[in-house]
């Protein structure tokens, strides 16, 4: 319940020097950070905090993965939380271009986990 300290303590998983590392297993709990950090900025209302750490997350290079598609879902819940904002403020347009592009990242999320639960199944 402490988002504070939650954001502190998930900041230091990637301080540590093995987050540049190749391994996959390193490579999927600096994708599982990312996307913690952004849910927990998301929940304090910290938007632009929340879009960064989403858009670092995404920047790594990588193959698609669990934790990759969960980045997309938190892009997804933050470009929501933006529409909901603008439609506050009266900004209807605004909101429904967010909203449509909060539905791509869905997609992408749900997608990526389709084709991975696909491979698992072969």
């Amino acid at each position: 319940g402490d988002a504070p300290a939650a954001l502190r303590a998930v900041e230091q998983i990637l301080a540590l020097k093995c987050v540049e590392g190749k391994h996959p297993e390193v490579q999927e709990a600096v994708l599982d950070a990312y996307g913690r950090l952004g849910r927990l900025h998301l929940k304090l209302g910290q938007l632009d905090q929340a879009a960064e750490r989403v858009a670092q997350g995404l920047r790594r290079p990588g193959p698609p993965s669990f934790f990759r598609a969960n980045l997309h879902m938190v892009e997804g819940d933050l470009l929501d939380a933006r529409a909901e904002a603008e439609d506050g403020a009266g900004r209807k347009e605004s909101a429904d271009g967010l909203r449509r592009k909060a539905i791509e990242a869905f997609d992408r999320s749900a997608k990526m986990n389709m084709d991975l639960l696909g491979e698992l199944v072969k």
